[in-house]
């Protein structure tokens, strides 16, 4: 089960993303979301934060960014059946994408996970 439990749009570590001179991202925003991936199947779950992007209304998907200077950064692991894990990742996106959900591609051949987004905070 993916679960997202935060977005925070247009994420940045100054108080206001506009007010940064030449903003070395350009046509692109940073979006942060703290997740929660739980294993509900029967055998370990690897992950890495590689294996999620971000979905647009348009059906484009966009891979993960660096880490973010957010705690706890949900990086890689492995999820034993029944456990959870829960932190934050961020996205680097085009400045007018309309993003609609988080994918999750597992690393084995099952279906990927799709979670709707919540309206964002700051």
């Amino acid at each position: 089960m993916l679960t997202v439990n935060r977005l925070r749009d247009a994420y940045s570590t100054w108080p206001d993303p506009r007010a940064v001179p030449d903003p070395p991202w350009g046509s692109t925003r940073f979006v942060a979301v703290y997740i929660t991936l739980a294993n509900e199947g029967g055998t370990p779950l690897a992950y890495t934060r590689l294996d999620f992007n971000m979905q647009d209304s348009q059906g484009g998907e966009h891979e993960v960014a660096a880490p973010p200077d957010l705690d706890p950064a949900l990086t890689a692991g492995t999820l034993d059946p029944g456990a959870q894990v829960s932190g934050w990742m961020s996205f680097q996106v085009p400045i007018d994408a309309r993003l609609v959900a988080l994918v999750y591609h597992p690393p084995v051949e099952t279906a990927p996970l799709r979670a709707a987004l919540p309206a964002a905070t700051r």
